[in-house]
């Protein structure tokens, strides 16, 4: 690196989010499909993003890890070209863990290559969740669906028309007994590579609590 360029980097003060997190940070790739929430904006760039969103993010992807990893991006791609782009501080690992949510082959073939975590569409349940679809927003949920049905790449999107219902999106439902929940999750950390698993609870800070009285300790994986 330029001696110039690398003071440059050193003279530049600030905190990152990584640093004021603790490393408890994350960054959540979208590849985009809903095209109104881009028109809305005048951002969406064609249909043609369809098909070539993984290419866009990709090279997207890789300029932050540049960034991340040396401070510095200078990136000719198809999308994006930086000239000496540069980032300070830079996280302290080198690294932020990426989340990504793409239910396709290519989707799922984007995660396995740049991803750390991979949000997953579980099927509906039908034991606890009624009273959920009884309060269902069944407006906003055929308003999404239907801007789901313009994806023709077929992806994400097609596998959110495919739900019963769309309420529970991207959750698989863990229901029943303290011993049933912890067993189920302790299958989940079975799972070669799998190394945590986000919970979203419904009663929140009660079921959280209850969760860490209750279940955390029944956990066989927690304890390796």
């Amino acid at each position: 690196m330029h001696p110039d360029r690398q003071q440059r980097l050193d003279d530049v003060d600030g905190g990152a989010a990584d640093d004021i997190s603790g490393g408890r940070f994350g960054v959540n790739i979208v590849s985009g499909w809903n095209q109104s929430e881009y028109a809305q904006m005048g951002v969406w760039p064609g249909d043609w993003y369809y098909d070539r969103r993984y290419e866009y993010g990709r090279e997207y992807v890789t300029v932050m890890k540049e960034l991340w990893s040396t401070g510095v991006s200078d990136l000719e791609g198809a999308f994006f070209t930086m000239d000496d782009c540069w980032l300070s501080p830079v996280p302290a690992a080198g690294k932020i863990p990426l989340v990504c949510a793409g239910q396709s082959d290519t989707g799922l073939k984007f995660c396995a290559e740049h991803g750390d975590f991979q949000f997953i569409i579980g099927d509906d349940s039908t034991e606890t969740w009624d009273r959920y679809r009884e309060g269902a927003d069944l407006e906003a949920i055929a308003y999404m669906t239907g801007q789901a049905s313009l994806d023709t790449s077929g992806s994400t999107a097609e596998a959110i028309t495919q739900l019963k219902s769309a309420f529970n999106l991207n959750i698989g439902a863990i229901v029943g007994s303290y011993e049933t929940c912890a067993a189920k999750l302790d299958a989940i950390g079975d799972i070669p590579g799998v190394r945590g698993v986000m919970c979203i609870f419904d009663d929140f800070p009660v079921a959280t609590e209850d969760f860490g009285r209750n279940v955390m300790p029944l956990m066989g994986s927690r304890a390796s």
